[in-house]
């Protein structure tokens, strides 16, 4: 299924220095294209489940200019007011009003599905729509 001008919530993981715990930053982006692929694979014999997602987040989209690489955001010292997408950063199909989360089983707790980044794709130089683009799990 293909959506076009949809919402995502990420939730961008970091460690605090200061307390030294892993905290969740939360960013809701508007005016991204959403490809979501409900299939099954086969595990021991078994059919088990394995939604895939692509998210396309064009240059249009309201909070692009925020982005910033992996390594320049886990080295900026206000994470709060720029988003990222790293390996392993959650992201949610929608606006996600829940802020302060332990990791995926906060928001399974509270009935949102969410994808794991497994990979990105930065398309932002060269092309005629700059993109970034990443595939979850």
């Amino acid at each position: 299924m293909i959506t076009a001008d949809s919402s995502i919530t990420i939730y961008n993981q970091y460690d605090d220095p200061e307390t030294r715990m892993t905290k969740w930053n939360r960013t809701v982006l508007h005016g991204i294209s959403a490809f979501v692929n409900t299939k099954a694979s086969l595990v021991n014999g078994e059919g088990r489940p394995a939604n895939e997602s692509v998210f396309r987040i064009p240059s249009a989209c309201d909070k692009y200019s925020l982005y910033m690489p992996e390594y320049d955001y886990h080295c900026a010292a206000h994470k709060e007011n720029f988003w990222t997408l790293a390996t392993g950063d959650l992201i949610v199909g929608g606006v996600c009003p829940v802020d302060n989360i332990g990791g995926i089983s906060t928001l399974d707790k509270n009935h949102y599905k969410a994808f794991r980044v497994c990979a990105v794709s930065d398309n932002r130089r060269g092309i005629l729509e700059p993109h970034l683009k990443v595939r979850c799990e």
